[in-house]
């Protein structure tokens, strides 16, 4: 017999496979918890145990999807492969580009939004402090989310590493605007 964790793990990859089979055809905003636990074959009691609402699904996937990308990104990060690391990224949202399709169709944008932001400000924690640099790091995370939401809603038309160039292109204009604000208030504090 199954463990109660094991079983508990089963009912939210069902819960899960459901909710997102159902947004392929049916309204987002028109889901019901019923018609969730029906497609996966749990009570709402196993619904509810684990799940507080469509949107924490959503956000409680998209968080463990990006715990299993991390083992991708960070080796790449770490050893200064900033291609790499954006390539990699692209390659995921174009692999998941259905989910984030149909969250935007939806109007979840924020949902895609806070998970890249969450993301940012956890991987960036491993290297500074997330906390002094916040505001630079979730303008980072929203350049990413426009240019991959923008990339997905036209078709990908571009390679995820044409992609991550752009994205690299951007963190030097960002790089570049910095430096030339630093070198205007060093101007302005001179006698």
């Amino acid at each position: 017999m199954p463990s109660n964790h094991a079983a508990n793990q089963f009912a939210k990859e069902c819960i899960v496979t459901a909710l997102l089979k159902l947004m392929k055809t049916i309204p987002f905003e028109e889901i019901s918890v019923s018609d969730i636990t029906r497609k996966a074959g749990v009570s709402r009691m196993a619904y509810y145990r684990n799940y507080e609402s469509k949107i924490d699904i959503l956000e409680t996937y998209l968080n463990e999807a990006a715990l299993f990308l991390d083992q991708s990104t960070i080796p790449l990060f770490e050893s200064g492969d900033m291609e790499g690391y954006y390539e990699c990224l692209f390659a995921d949202f174009a692999k998941s580009s259905e989910l984030y399709l149909n969250l935007l169709h939806a109007d979840l944008g924020d949902v895609i939004l806070r998970y890249f932001n969450r993301c940012t400000l956890r991987f960036a924690g491993r290297y500074l402090d997330a906390a002094q640099h916040r505001y630079e790091l979730l303008a980072l995370s929203g350049a990413v989310f426009n240019m991959a939401m923008t990339w997905l809603k036209e078709g990908t038309q571009e390679t995820p590493r044409e992609m991550a160039r752009k994205c690299i292109s951007v963190t030097k204009y960002h790089t570049a605007w910095e430096l030339a604000l630093l070198k205007s208030e060093k101007a302005s504090n001179q006698p």
